[in-house]
C-alpha cells in the first residue's frame, strides 16, 4: 500500500495495518455492524501488544472506517495536531484543505506552512477550521516544483520571501488585483492571473462616437488626423503624439495616412479628463508610461487580450474591456484548462462571484446563466473532447450585442 494511503488503511486506528483491519472493511462492505461483528480477539492482540513495546490495544469502538482519515494522524483521537521533523503540524481533514499543513498565529487567523498534496492546480482556501487564513510561512510551497497555479485568497496579507522558492517555472500566482498575492508575484517575477477580472469590469458601450475632425493646432508642423496629432518614426510608423478633441468615447485608428500606428506618446492623453473610453487597436505595442496621467477615474480602455493596450491598463489600474472574448477561458490567460471549469464550480456553490467579463467566458452554451454545465463542457474541452457548446470560439463585443 502506498505510504500516503496507509492511514486509511489503518481501521482501528493503532497504528498498524493488520488483517484485523481487512476484516472490518470486509464486515462494513457486508454491511454488519463493525463495532461488534468482527471477529475481533482482544484477547489475542493484548497478549501480542504486550510482546511488541507495550502497544496499546485499541478496541473496535474506535474503528474510523467510512470517515475521512487525516494522512499524518495514527492515534487513536480525531485529533489535528501531528507530527513533522519533530514539530508540532496541524493538518485538516476537509476535502479541500486536507493537504495544507498551518499554524495559528497569535490573532486567531491561520498561517500556512506546508502543502502535502501533488495538484498541478491548487486553491489555498479562504478559512480552515472557521478560521481566516492570512498568511503563507517560510518555505511552505519550497520545491513544490509540481505546482503550475496557485489561487490565494484576497484574505492572504502576509507571504514570506522564500514561500515559493524553487518553484516550477511555469507557476502562475491567481489572485484579486491589488492583493499581497498581486505584490508578491510583481515582486517575484512571477505572472499573475487575475481571478476578479476587475479590470473588466465595465458596462459595454452602446456604440463607440467617431470624433469629427477639430480645427488644426496652433504648429503646422504636427500633422493631424482625425484630431490626432502624431509624428512618423525612422520606420515609417505613426506615433501618436495627442489629441485635441472633446469626444468621450474615441478610437484610435489602425493607420493614419497610410502609416501603421504603433505607439502613444509621453502625455498624449495627459489631463484629458473627459474622455471616458478609448479603443486601442491589436497593432499599437508602445505606450508611453505617462501618456494618461490626469485621467478620468472612471476611464476605460477597450482593447484585445493579451496586447499592450491590456498590460498598461493593468499596470496603471485603468478599467479595461476586452474587444473580444475566448469563450471558456474564464481566468483570461489565454488557455481554457481545468482550472476554468474549477472557477465555474466555484462560482456555482458561491465560493466566489463572477464579474460581467468572467460571466461572459464562462456562459458557454450561451443561455444567460453560468451553471456546472458549462464547467462540465469546459473540462471536456480541455481534454479535448467534443461539446455542442461554444467553448473555445473568440466572440467581439459587437457579436456579445445581438447574442
Amino acid at each position: 500500500i502506498p505510504e500516503e494511503r496507509q492511514p486509511a488503511a489503518d481501521i482501528d486506528r493503532d497504528g498498524e495495518i493488520t488483517k484485523n483491519d481487512a476484516e472490518l472493511l470486509q464486515n462494513y462492505l457486508n454491511g454488519k455492524n463493525t463495532d461488534t461483528d468482527t471477529g475481533h480477539d482482544t484477547q489475542n492482540d493484548t497478549e501480542n501488544s504486550d510482546s511488541d513495546n507495550n502497544k496499546e490495544n485499541t478496541d473496535t469502538d474506535n474503528n474510523e472506517i467510512g470517515k475521512p482519515v487525516n494522512p499524518y494522524s495514527h492515534n487513536d483521537t480525531d485529533t489535528d495536531t501531528d507530527k513533522k521533523d519533530g514539530k508540532d503540524v496541524n493538518t485538516s481533514d476537509t476535502d479541500n484543505t486536507k493537504n495544507f499543513e498551518y499554524k495559528e498565529d497569535t490573532d486567531g487567523s491561520i498561517i500556512i506552512t506546508g502543502y502535502t498534496g501533488s495538484d498541478e492546480n491548487v486553491v489555498i482556501p479562504e478559512k480552515i477550521d472557521d478560521k481566516s487564513v492570512k498568511g503563507i510561512g517560510d518555505g511552505a510551497f519550497k520545491d513544490n516544483d509540481g505546482i503550475k497555479d496557485i489561487t490565494i485568497p484576497e484574505g492572504v496579507d502576509k507571504i514570506a520571501d522564500d514561500a515559493f522558492d524553487g518553484h516550477n517555472d511555469g507557476l502562475k500566482i491567481h489572485g484579486k488585483h491589488g492583493s499581497q498575492a498581486e505584490k508578491y508575484a510583481d515582486e517575484n517575477s512571477i505572472p499573475f492571473v487575475p481571478t476578479d477580472d476587475s479590470k473588466n469590469t465595465a458596462d459595454i458601450p452602446d456604440k463607440i462616437d467617431t470624433p469629427d475632425t477639430p480645427d488644426t493646432p496652433d504648429s503646422p508642423d504636427t500633422p493631424v488626423r482625425e484630431g490626432f496629432t502624431y509624428r512618423v518614426d525612422a520606420d515609417g510608423n505613426a506615433i501618436i503624439t495627442g489629441y485635441i478633441g472633446a469626444a468621450e468615447t474615441l478610437e484610435i485608428p489602425e493607420e493614419i495616412d497610410g502609416h501603421p500606428v504603433t505607439g502613444i506618446d509621453d502625455g498624449a492623453f495627459k489631463g484629458k479628463d473627459g474622455l471616458k473610453g478609448i479603443i486601442i487597436p491589436k497593432n499599437v505595442d508602445s505606450i508611453a508610461e505617462d501618456a494618461f496621467d490626469g485621467h478620468a477615474d472612471d476611464l476605460t480602455i477597450y482593447g484585445y487580450t493579451g496586447t499592450e493596450a491590456e498590460k498598461h491598463a493593468d499596470a496603471h489600474k485603468i478599467n479595461f474591456v476586452p474587444l473580444t472574448y475566448l469563450i471558456g477561458d474564464v481566468n483570461a490567460d489565454g488557455k481554457i484548462t481545468a482550472l476554468d471549469s474549477m472557477l465555474v464550480q466555484r462560482n456555482t456553490i458561491a465560493l466566489m462571484k463572477f464579474t460581467q467579463a468572467q460571466t461572459i467566458r464562462g456562459d458557454v452554451d450561451f443561455n444567460k446563466r453560468v451553471t456546472n454545465r458549462d464547467a462540465l463542457d469546459i473540462l471536456r474541452y480541455s481534454i479535448k473532447l467534443n461539446t455542442t457548446s461554444h467553448v473555445g470560439e473568440e466572440i467581439t463585443l459587437k457579436q456579445l450585442q445581438s447574442i
